[in-house]
């Protein structure tokens, strides 16, 4: 089955984005400038994604196609690739480096294949659960085509000698319906997919790949990109700058940066990496934060592991995990196996080094390269390594001085899927999710206050250590958290569902028909009926991600006084709200919310 769903959101700003001061002519009736030798554009393509319930979503993505003028496609992925989108909330993965030529383009094209999906859902009661992913009638989906024509009579322009940083975003929570049935979840996908160089809010980002050359003079290593679980294929070559602050384990050792570049060069080609850095803009360099090499990457040859520590019982870990078995591209998700650790297990902490077994504990987000034993269903690492990311919390304040929370996620868990014994150091101390605490250092609680929404990040304290539970680094309250506003009404529509359009923002009716009418920060819902009066959604920027999708038809502009004017005339023409949806900030004080991307979808009054 092959059907088109238009719902590929694009930025029209692109051509104004990039580095460089080129001078080249576009040719205006082909597209592109054909002419042999003709320098390019450089396109640094990552993946990442915002929040929702989805605990792993893996499809195969079989193609990106820029599409110019005269119809000529122009790839920017050289084959298919598996892609879990579900891993990217915190973070983005460089997915290729490419080529496009410099002239006009009038659309975009990206191919998903569901026909081996694998995605599960999380429920209210934290249990996971298979879903099944089907077209607005219930169809199951195969392969799919998301499209988006420019809607700019100009196009998308590249000029030669451009860099442009481009990210795609997957919006999970805006893109699906899902519903929770006894052993099963039924997923209807409208995709909302963001392509995006402005990179307002840049995320740390993730290269994997293999080493290609070593320049210990400027502190410069190049990377052969390959990406998520791709072993094979030219995704194209970053260089990689690091510096005093880098952090470098290579073969399990660690290393100040001199050091670890002495080692690199003498390290053979293709030695497997993975850098976690930044994209720097302006220089049009990515800086390196934290590099791993050698045997320090799992790569084809090892079994790896990743995953959350739902309990322990002494050596004994049991994870909600994905695993990857040996040279397979394909990850085998379990809601629970068995983690075996010992006192020869190599541990390291996130930027922290290397640490001793206590470190392991209820709560802690893992990646471990062992041996996977499937007779007996244990995974084991007696002598192999497992590595402790950062983990997030989100929760409502209890108690500020000390911290306190009631828990609502924790790595990206429900709290009812984990057991806290043993985590204390007696009973009546281990953590208790209705009053976890979090130990805060030096961190600001000035804007903190009882009954706040906050998120953290940082390490859970080692298993039986409690009080306190976590070990904060960092700490955000409402005024910083990225929140989602919800309204959608049934397929009909409403016809007072605007209220108001003003220059500033949008003022929405809320009615009874509302399906969901929800105010999501940091995971934790927030219900629009319960709040003293509807807020309004203030616009920050009058350049943004402005989309008005009419039926099944999306236009998409970067200027809000263009879209206000398109929404009016297809209101004056009666059509009718169905959903809303916005990412941005939450303002409690104010009770409003600030948003500079978001889609209005209405609907004629024929599908009435």
């Amino acid at each position: 089955m092959f059907r088109l769903l238009p719902y590929l959101l694009f930025l029209g700003v692109l051509a104004a984005c990039g580095g460089g001061n080129s001078t080249s002519q576009v040719n205006d009736d082909q597209g592109v400038d054909e002419t042999p030798g003709a320098e390019k554009a450089e396109l640094l393509i990552s993946l990442t994604d915002a929040e929702g319930d989805f605990v792993s979503y893996e499809v195969d993505v079989n193609y990106l196609h820029f599409v110019r003028a005269d119809g000529t496609e122009v790839s920017v992925l050289p084959q298919k690739v598996r892609m879990d989108f579900a891993e990217y909330i915190d973070l983005g993965e460089v997915l290729a480096r490419a080529s496009l030529p410099p002239g006009r383009y009038q659309s975009v094209a990206l191919g998903l294949d569901y026909s081996e999906a694998a995605i599960l859902v999380q429920s209210e009661a934290g249990e996971t659960l298979p879903a099944l992913a089907v077209d607005s009638e219930g169809v199951p989906l195969e392969e799919i085509e998301v499209g988006l024509q420019f809607g700019d009579s100009e196009g998308f322009v590249v000029l030669a000698r451009q860099f442009l940083n481009l990210e795609l975003d997957f919006d999970l929570d805006a893109s699906h319906s899902i519903v929770i049935q006894s052993e099963q979840a039924i997923v209807e996908v409208n995709p909302v997919l963001l392509v995006d160089t402005q990179l307002a809010e840049p995320k740390t980002l993730r290269v994997r790949g293999l080493l290609t050359g070593v320049d210990e003079s400027e502190f410069l290593f190049t990377v052969a990109v390959r990406p998520l679980r791709v072993f094979e294929g030219q995704f194209g070559e970053l260089a990689v700058l690091a510096n005093e602050n880098t952090h470098f384990e290579i073969d399990g050792e660690i290393y100040a940066i001199n050091e670890a570049f002495n080692v690199l060069q003498s390290m053979s080609a293709s030695t497997p990496l993975v850098t976690f850095g930044s994209w720097d803009r302006s220089q049009q360099q990515f800086s390196a934060e934290v590099v791993l090499a050698g045997s320090s990457v799992a790569w084809s040859n090892h079994d790896v592991l990743r995953g959350v520590v739902l309990a322990r019982t002494e050596n004994t870990l049991t994870m909600r995990a994905s695993l990857l078995q040996a040279g397979q591209s394909k990850a085998e998700f379990f809601d629970a196996l068995d983690l075996q650790v010992s006192e020869f297990t190599r541990i390291f902490k996130w930027r922290a080094g290397e640490v001793d077994i206590h470190a392991l504990s209820v709560g802690s987000t893992l990646r471990a390269i062992g041996a996977w034993d499937e007779e007996s269903g244990v995974f084991n690492t007696e002598n192999g390594l497992v590595r402790i990311g950062f983990s997030s919390l989100s929760g409502i304040v209890n108690t500020v001085s000390p911290l306190s929370v009631e828990l609502h996620m924790l790595s990206a868990q429900r709290p009812q899927s984990f057991d806290f014994s043993g985590t204390g150091s007696s009973e009546e101390t281990d953590a208790d999710p209705l009053a976890y605490e979090l130990a805060t250092g030096n961190l600001a609680l000035n804007n903190v206050q009882v009954g706040d929404i906050v998120r953290a990040t940082g390490w859970i304290a080692d298993f039986g250590a409690a009080p306190e539970d976590f070990l904060a680094q960092s700490l955000r309250d409402y005024s910083a958290l990225p929140a989602h506003f919800v309204l959608a009404y049934p397929e009909a529509g409403v016809e007072s569902g605007i209220s108001a359009v003003t220059e500033e923002g949008f003022l929405f009716g809320l009615e009874e028909s509302a399906l969901k009418h929800v105010i999501r920060i940091a995971g934790i819902p927030l219900d629009l009926f319960e709040l003293e009066m509807m807020p309004w959604l203030h616009i920050t920027d009058e350049r943004g991600v402005f989309a008005l999708q009419l039926d099944n038809q999306i236009t998409v502009s970067s200027d809000y006084t263009q879209f206000v004017s398109q929404l009016n005339e297809a209101l004056d023409v009666g059509y009718r709200l169905q959903r809303v949806d916005a990412h941005g900030l939450w303002q409690n004080t104010l009770q409003s919310f600030e948003s500079r991307r978001f889609r209005v979808r209405l609907v004629s009054p024929s599908m009435n």
